[in-house]
C-alpha cells in the first residue's frame, strides 16, 4: 500500500504565552463562539501537538489479498521399527551407530557375543542323526511286517484271504503314518540345528530398511546380557516421512491438500509437499498439520530443520488498506478517515486478515477513501 499524500489538518489552539493570551483573549472567544458544534466535532484533535502538523495518509484500494505462512519445523517419520536382539542369553558387544545416523538396509547397527558352544552344535547334530536312524528302523520294521503278512496270505481263500488282505492294507497305512511322523521329527531336528548354526554365525544386528537412527539404548555395556524384551535401536523408515507442525495463525487454517514449499535449512535446497492432514488440537482452536513431500528425496534431505511456506488464504478483488492505518479501541478496529474538506472522522472497520503491511477490510470503508496512517492502539 503506497503513501499517496500529506494533509494539513486544523488543530485546536495549543498553549500560548500568558501575555499573548491576554492580548488576543477577546478575539479568540469571538472566533470560538462563531464555530458551529458540528464543525468542532469533525476536527481531528490531537492535544499537545502543534498546529499545522502534516500527517501521512493512504488510500483505500481494491485488489487481491494473500495470507501466507512460514514455519520452521523438523522431519517426522510416519513409520519405523524398534529392533531387538532375538536370542536370550547373548551378550552385548558394540553399538555401531548413533542417534541421527542415516543407514542403508543391511548395514550393521550393533554386534553381540553369541552364547552357542561347540557342544551345543554337537547335541543338535546328534539329534538329527538319531531322528534319521529312527526313521530308517521304522521303515525296516514295517517292511518286514508287510513281507510276513504277504507270505501268510499264500494259499488262503474266501473270507480268510479277505481278512488277511485287510491286515496287509492296515500295515501299509501304519507304515506311511510312522514314516511321516519320523520325517517331521527329522525336519524339526534339522531346523533346530540350522537355527543354532545361523545363530552362532550371526553376531550382528542389521538394518532391515533404509532409515534414520532415532533411538539407541544406553542400558548396555560390553559383556552385559541382553533380554529379548529390550529394544536396542529405533529406526525410522525414510520411505514414509512427513513434516508436522502446529498452525498458530489467528486468521486462517492451513488448507487441506494445498501445496507448500519445503526448504532444507542446511543445504537451502527446496522441495514441494502436500498437506495430507489438518487435525484439530484437542481443547484448542489450533491445528496439527502434516505435510508429505511430493517427490523422492535424496538421502539426508530434510534431515534437520525444515522451513515450510505456503498460502493460508487468497481473496480476489477485495478492499485493501495500509495495516498501519488501523488502530484498536476497546477491542474494536478503527481508522481515521480524512474528508474532502480536510476534517476527519473515526470509522470502525472489520478486518478480514492482515498480511505484512496490508490489511483486508470486510466492512466500514469504501474504495478511494483517504485515511490517516500510524494509528495508536
Amino acid at each position: 500500500m503506497t503513501i499517496d499524500k500529506k494533509v494539513s489538518l486544523r488543530r485546536s489552539p495549543g498553549r500560548l504565552g500568558l501575555s499573548l493570551m491576554c492580548v488576543l483573549l477577546g478575539l479568540a472567544l469571538t472566533a470560538c463562539s462563531a464555530k458551529s458544534q458540528n464543525e468542532v466535532k469533525s476536527e481531528y484533535k490531537d492535544p499537545g501537538t502543534a498546529a499545522d502538523t502534516s500527517y501521512q495518509t493512504t488510500t483505500v484500494t481494491r485488489g487481491d489479498f494473500q495470507l501466507t505462512f512460514q514455519i520452521d519445523s523438523k522431519m517426522d517419520y510416519t513409520s519405523g521399527r524398534q529392533l531387538y536382539w532375538p536370542h536370550e542369553g547373548d551378550r552385548f558387544d558394540t553399538m555401531k551407530v548413533k542417534q541421527g545416523d542415516f543407514v542403508k538396509a543391511g548395514d550393521v547397527l550393533a554386534t553381540f557375543t553369541v552364547d552357542v558352544s561347540q557342544a551345543d552344535l554337537l547335541e543338535k547334530q546328534l539329534a538329527v542323526s538319531q531322528a534319521q536312524e529312527d526313521r530308517d528302523q521304522t521303515n525296516i520294521d514295517y517292511t518286514r511286517s508287510i513281507s510276513d503278512a504277504r507270505t501268510a496270505m499264500a494259499g488262503l481263500t474266501g473270507s480268510d484271504y479277505a481278512a488277511a488282505q485287510d491286515r496287509l492294507n492296515a500295515l501299509y497305512a501304519q507304515q506311511q503314518q510312522a514314516l511321516a511322523k519320523a520325517d517331521y521329527q527329522i525336519d524339526q531336528a534339522s531346523q533346530a540345528l540350522k537355527e543354532l548354526t545361523d545363530r552362532r554365525q550371526k553376531t550382528e544386528l542389521t538394518a532391515p530398511f533404509d532409515g534414520y537412527v532415532v533411538y539407541t539404548s544406553d542400558e548396555f555395556r560390553q559383556g552385559d546380557y541382553v533380554p529379548v524384551s529390550e529394544p536396542i535401536i529405533g529406526l525410522a523408515d525414510t520411505s514414509r516421512k512427513a513434516i508436522s507442525f502446529t498452525n498458530t495463525n489467528p486468521y486462517a487454517d492451513v488448507p487441506y491438500k494445498s501445496t507448500v514449499t519445503l526448504q532444507d535449512q542446511k543445504t537451502q535446497k527446496t522441495y514441494t509437499g502436500t498437506v495430507i492432514s489438518c487435525r484439530q488440537v484437542t481443547g484448542s482452536d489450533q491445528d496439527d498439520v502434516i505435510v508429505m513431500p511430493q517427490e523422492d528425496l535424496p538421502d539426508g534431505a530434510l534431515a534437520g530443520a525444515v522451513r515450510v511456506t505456503g498460502t493460508l488464504l487468497e481473496k480476489k478483488n477485495v478492499l485493501l488498506v495500509e495495516a498501519s492505518a488501523i488502530g484498536t479501541e476497546g477491542g474494536r478496529s478503527f481508522v481515521t478517515i480524512v474528508n474532502d474538506d480536510g476534517s476527519t472522522r473515526k470509522a470502525y472497520v472489520s478486518v478480514g486478515a492482515k498480511s505484512g503491511q496490508t490489511a483486508w477490510i470486510t466492512e466500514g470503508l469504501e474504495e478511494g477513501q483517504t485515511v490517516l496512517l500510524n494509528q495508536g492502539s
